[in-house]
């Protein structure tokens, strides 16, 4: 169990400067992920059990720019640590959060930490986004982005995404035995998409490739067998550098322009109105923050 509200203020009266001055030395939380949960999410990817995960080891694991972006109205989570590691008051909102709202203390063994006002690192890790102040963006559910390809991009040897992003879609193409080719305008989590196909080598096909470049879909065009990608939801999320505020629509539109394939595949918001005829599906996602829609869109040159 978690201590209660009065439990709580008390434990931030007595601890919350001790705790304050052992946060001062770290820059930012970053989670430890271990390399045997990513190993485990390679053995699901491989296997043919589909399942939709919320969460992924390796993009928490290889994608630290993503703390640097933030949703719409919201600061990102650096920011947010920069907050609470230089603001004391803010710190001791923070501080009760994580006493009386971390699963980490309902489990019998870590209760005890509670009487002594201890709280991990990691779980101050947690709180920067459950607290409500600093939503992670999103990413692309890798076993979602497998599925999609075994379904409607079966027959393609190799899958271009001009959207690559934080490489949820890379891995699902890469899980299915075909090769990839992504491009992103930020060239941090082009990088950082590099060091998972470095990563996953070993677990993937050996004939498998995958081209990563830094690239902006409005100023490059190219042929390709087939598109498989999720657009910007307009400036929902922000990434440190500069977007177009299109909706899902106009990406579409740019994409059909630009790339010759013979098959696109889109996932879109909930919004889109030019392209509804060619909604194959609808998804439903599922987190703390909520539901949200999208649809499959499938167009065919």
């Amino acid at each position: 169990m978690n201590c209660t509200k009065e439990e709580g203020l008390q434990l931030v009266k007595k601890f919350a400067k001790k705790e304050f001055e052992k946060i001062q030395d770290i820059e930012f939380p970053y989670p430890n992920v271990k390399d045997s949960r990513c190993v485990s999410e390679c053995k699901s990817l491989l296997s043919k059990q589909l399942s939709n995960k919320t969460s992924s080891p390796i993009i928490r694991k290889f994608h630290p720019s993503m703390h640097n972006a933030n949703r719409k109205g919201c600061i990102s989570n650096y920011e947010y640590w920069q907050l609470v590691k230089n603001d004391f008051e803010e710190f001791k909102k923070f501080y009760y959060n994580r006493l009386t709202r971390s699963d980490w203390f309902k489990e019998k063994d870590n209760f005890k930490y509670l009487k002594i006002g201890q709280v991990p690192i990691d779980i101050y890790y947690c709180g920067l986004t459950t607290s409500g102040a600093a939503p992670l963006p999103s990413y692309f559910k890798p076993m979602l982005a497998k599925y999609i390809v075994n379904k409607y991009l079966s027959k393609y040897d190799t899958v271009f995404d001009p959207f690559s992003g934080y490489s949820g879609r890379m891995l699902g193409v890469l899980f299915n035995g075909k090769n990839y080719i992504g491009q992103d305008i930020n060239d941090v989590t082009i990088e950082e998409s590099k060091n998972i196909f470095d990563f996953v080598k070993p677990y993937i096909s050996t004939w498998n490739t995958c081209e990563l470049k830094t690239k902006d879909v409005t100023k490059s065009k190219g042929s390709h067998e087939c598109l498989f990608t999720c657009s910007p939801y307009g400036l929902i999320e922000q990434w440190g550098q500069d977007i177009h505020d299109y909706s899902c629509d106009k990406w579409i539109d740019i994409c059909l322009d630009r790339f010759d394939c013979e098959k696109y595949v889109f996932v879109t918001d909930n919004k889109i109105s030019k392209y509804r005829e060619y909604i194959k599906e609808d998804i439903l996602n599922t987190s703390h923050w909520g539901k949200n829609s999208e649809h499959i869109v499938v167009i065919r040159r």
